[in-house]
């Protein structure tokens, strides 16, 4: 997105709404929604397309993670590969190779938090779900990390205010370049013939 185009949106907001968190949930919406889509759609309470969900999880979020702890002035997050790791390996299942992830990136290190600890909402969803079927019983150390939580409480004053249109174009392009890589590594996971079920 261009900086017209996120003058344009913030004028159309009213001053209260133009927060920078609206901003990037309606810069993004079709990318998450296609995410949302594909992973709401999968069977987890089956052994392998949880272990494949797993599998897509640690590919997505390693590269992201590394990058966003790069950054000097980044917002912290705690890191929920290692979670994955001890789900994948107490499935029995090796740790992915991964890609490259931020190389055009300038800063945005804001949207690329938000976009990381947003998506916590959506593990806890799916762990609800999960717990309440009784034919689910695989690990759940990276759904049910509650860690992920306080972090979107601390990064929430820096979402709330109306950003300078600089930032606000750097913060969009980064949380639309994660919300890319993470539709890239979830179609990746099924071009390789893995059982994932779409």
């Amino acid at each position: 997105m261009d900086g017209d185009g996120i003058a344009e949106l913030t004028s159309n907001l009213n001053e209260d709404d133009a927060s920078l968190r609206k901003i990037l949930r309606s810069e993004t919406r079709d990318a998450h929604d296609r995410l949302d889509t594909a992973v709401t759609s999968l069977d987890l309470a089956d052994p392998d397309s949880y272990r494949d969900f797993l599998t897509f999880q640690y590919a997505a979020r390693l590269p992201v993670e590394q990058w966003l702890a790069s950054q000097a002035e980044a917002p912290t997050l705690p890191p929920t590969t290692p979670l994955i790791a001890q789900d994948l390996a107490a499935l029995g299942a090796p740790l992915p190779l991964t890609r490259m992830f931020g190389r055009s990136l300038d800063n945005g290190a804001i949207g690329v938090a938000w976009a990381l600890a947003g998506s916590h909402l959506g593990n806890r969803a799916i762990l609800h779900g999960l717990k309440n079927d009784s034919a689910f019983a695989g690990p759940t150390a990276f759904l049910a990390d509650e860690r992920m939580r306080d972090a979107w409480r601390d990064l929430l004053p820096h979402l709330e205010a109306p950003p300078h249109e600089a930032y606000a174009e750097r913060a969009v392009y980064a949380a639309s370049k994660v919300f890319v890589h993470f539709n890239e590594a979830l179609d990746l996971l099924r071009d390789s013939g893995k059982s994932l079920a779409a």
